[in-house]
């Protein structure tokens, strides 16, 4: 998948289930502090990319700075052994 597919992808998951459907999310949106992305809705996103991109990160890998961005997290889905 091109890093625009996952960004797509990830952008539709969350405005559809973790956002007031009034917030336009673009791939540079501040999750955190603009669409306020939640520790319960990084769990959601995290079940999201695990079914749709068949992508597990370990413990190590999850901390609150892939979730700055969609592209943030693009890159992290798309570099991830």
């Amino acid at each position: 998948m091109s890093p625009a597919e996952v960004s797509e992808e990830l952008l539709k998951f969350i405005q559809e289930n973790l956002v007031d459907a009034s917030l336009e999310l673009t791939s540079k949106t501040d999750l955190h502090n603009v669409a306020g992305i939640d520790s319960m809705a990084m769990v959601e996103i995290i079940l999201f990319i695990e079914r749709k991109f068949g992508v597990s990160f370990s413990d190590d890998e999850l901390n609150p700075k892939i979730f700055i961005s969609v592209e943030v997290l693009s890159e992290a889905v798309l570099t991830h052994d």
